[in-house]
């Protein structure tokens, strides 16, 4: 599994970004991005950690639906954390709220598309 590595200056970085957006590629062929200036349900989310995978051999509802029971088995309290509304046929999309249930969600991840 890749070294979680987060520049100690990302919120700057994402600042910087005329998307307010900062990529990752380390975890190909998961895209790893973290938004600043979102909202949810009308309130302002600081950060949000997404993660999206192009699927092969299925949906990214089937992936999606695939990584919910992954959750709920290996670590049940990140299960109410993840936010799936974005994925779609192509793409598996999942996105939080803390770069700690986006580093716990990569752990149960990774080792279903390597």
């Amino acid at each position: 599994m890749p070294e979680w590595n987060i520049p100690s200056d990302l919120q700057t970085l994402i600042d910087a970004d005329d998307d307010s957006m900062w990529d990752c590629d380390d975890w190909s062929p998961i895209a790893l991005t973290v938004s600043g200036d979102t909202q949810h349900d009308g309130r302002e989310i600081e950060l949000a950690w997404q993660i999206e995978y192009e699927t092969i051999g299925c949906t990214g509802y089937e992936f999606c639906d695939r990584v919910m029971a992954a959750v709920e088995t290996g670590d049940p309290d990140l299960a109410s954390l993840l936010n799936c509304g974005d994925t779609e046929s192509a793409a598996c999309v999942i996105w939080v709220e803390t770069e700690d249930a986006c580093r716990r969600l990569l752990e149960i991840v990774w080792p279903m598309v390597t």
